[in-house]
């Protein structure tokens, strides 16, 4: 017997759980404030990326989504300093957005698996 026995992982695995870990540090490293986390909340709300979705009205979906990206984009100018660090940020903010996606995958396919090791 092992003393992890009667441990498994949340994820479906060892891997996704330790991916999982890490998208969640990329967070971490966008620096949000109340304002910048609230904008990229609605960026992230207003996604209609998702075929699965079927929105009757993608279109003012994507058009909000879209002002909420400009807005970010101006606070984000105004936040830190020169057009270069803005510019850098707002790449950061859109790749964590679309890892959003991928740790939603994650956890919506969680399983428990035991870890039985003799």
């Amino acid at each position: 017997m092992s003393w992890n026995q009667f441990f498994s992982s949340w994820a479906g695995g060892d891997d996704e759980q330790t991916k999982y870990a890490k998208l969640m540090g990329r967070i971490g490293d966008l620096r949000l404030d109340i304002s910048s986390a609230s904008i990229f909340t609605m960026v992230t709300l207003f996604s209609a990326d998702d075929p699965k979705l079927a929105l009757e009205h993608s279109a003012a979906v994507k058009s909000a989504q879209d002002k909420y990206k400009a807005l970010l984009y101006k606070y984000l100018r105004h936040t830190r300093g020169s057009r270069e660090k803005a510019v850098a940020a707002y790449q950061d903010f859109m790749s964590v957005a679309a890892n959003l996606k991928e740790m939603s995958e994650i956890i919506s396919k969680r399983t428990i698996m035991p870890s039985l090791v003799v």
